[in-house]
């Protein structure tokens, strides 16, 4: 069953725990996710993020089996997992959310899920879905403020107005009216112009000292480590890129310019997220600095491409 196909429509003359098993059935046979071939796992393999090479997972786990830094604290899937009634609830929601709502990263939801799963609990009320009210998902907010940074803690009310909602016009819960938040939401110092922006980037930037300490270690560098890391800093100090499209250049990186660029030397990048190569063309003083830092890549490669050769 596809994305588009899912559509759940509840039923009057049952209760709301009858539409919940209703509509865990039929997420459960839905494609949306893999749920049809992995509904029994307590960990879901869902796809690979863009511009990572790591899979992204979903792991059915409460919010008390997890430790600071939100990692799992028990190894025994037992501990971890949500309660035996609101695990297949939490799957199902997930997948009609993903049908209707599609996002790239399903860590926030799974994070406003386990929220209102313990709150469920703090209110005595059994982990059961059909018992949140406005008084559970408020509380909700509150332990999602208490384990998150400020901006992670609005998006993850978000998804719980997301989820609320959801569950209020399919009558899975009882609410009178549409649930807000009511979070405000923090200001991103990253991309705003202002004072308090503009600090926040300058107390990131590295120290002239460091700055003079990586060109040192570039010039007198020895140590195979030493040499690779010292380089990557300075063909980044050349051509500005990002770290995953720093780690893929090819041997055949250096481009020789030709037509209007005649004269000039440029670094092709890998493309990363879909997108074609770049060649990033670089200012006339700079290029001495990119040829030796790639020359020192492939000189400190080559064991690595000999073995490469042999297998």
């Amino acid at each position: 069953m596809g994305a588009l196909l899912l559509q759940f429509t509840p039923r009057d003359e049952l209760s709301r725990n009858e539409n919940i098993k209703a509509f865990i059935s039929l997420c459960r046979r839905s494609s949306v996710l893999d749920a049809c071939n992995q509904w029994s796992q307590s960990v879901w393999v869902v796809h690979y993020l863009k511009g990572k090479k790591t899979i992204h997972r979903v792991n059915f786990v409460a919010l008390d089996a997890l430790v600071k830094g939100n990692r799992i604290q028990s190894r025994n899937a037992a501990e971890r997992a949500f309660p035996t009634q609101f695990l297949d609830f939490a799957k199902a929601v997930l997948v009609y959310l993903q049908a209707t709502k599609p996002v790239v990263n399903l860590g926030t939801r799974i994070m406003a899920l386990r929220c209102l799963e313990l709150s469920l609990r703090k209110w005595s009320k059994g982990s059961r879905p059909s018992a949140a009210n406005s008084e559970v998902l408020d509380t909700a907010v509150e332990l999602g403020r208490e384990r998150v940074s400020a901006l992670v803690a609005y998006r993850v009310a978000g998804q719980l107005q997301d989820i609320a909602e959801l569950l209020r016009a399919k009558k899975l819960i009882h609410l009178s009216s549409r649930w807000k938040h009511g979070l405000n939401k923090p200001q991103e110092l990253g991309s705003r112009i202002s004072k308090e922006a503009l600090l926040a980037r300058q107390e990131k930037l590295p120290s002239g000292a460091a700055l003079r300490a990586v060109t040192s270690i570039f010039r007198d560098a020895t140590e195979v480590g030493d040499v690779v890391v010292s380089s990557y800093c300075a063909l980044l100090l050349c051509a500005p890129d990002r770290i995953n499209e720093l780690l893929r250049l090819r041997r055949n990186c250096i481009v020789e310019g030709e037509g209007e660029f005649r004269g000039k030397m440029g670094l092709r990048w890998p493309g990363s997220k879909g997108a074609e190569d770049t060649t990033k063309w670089l200012p006339s003083e700079m290029v001495p600095v990119a040829r030796e830092a790639v020359q020192n890549l492939l000189k400190a490669s080559e064991p690595s491409l000999e073995l490469a050769r042999w297998y």
